[in-house]
């Protein structure tokens, strides 16, 4: 996602992010090429995502072949993941990670 593709979806809902829950969002796509790249993404590896946000890093390891468990305790987030990313390899679960 773009940083104005970022500022629209936060608009959209709600128009922040949650300091309290340390949300911050991936823009720069060569640090995420660099993540994705650093984590050896095969086809069929299973991925514990914790706090998915907006799904920039999600799409990219399920592009990569991989099965992406997202646990977000954001409702606004795991909304829009639901409505954006329904790909059978993404399962995303609504709560605290520390808790889940």
């Amino acid at each position: 996602m773009t940083p104005s593709e970022i500022k629209a979806a936060l608009a959209q809902l709600g128009g922040y992010a949650n300091k309290r829950l340390g949300q911050h969002f991936l823009i720069d796509k060569n640090v995420l090429k660099t993540i994705v790249d650093t984590a050896d993404i095969k086809r069929g590896d299973r991925v514990l995502e914790i706090g998915p946000g907006l799904g920039v890093l999600t799409r990219a390891l399920v592009e990569r072949g991989a099965e992406v468990i997202a646990i977000e305790q954001d409702r606004r987030f795991v909304e829009f993941l639901d409505s954006r990313l329904r790909e059978n390899d993404i399962h995303v679960v609504q709560g605290d990670a520390a808790a889940v």
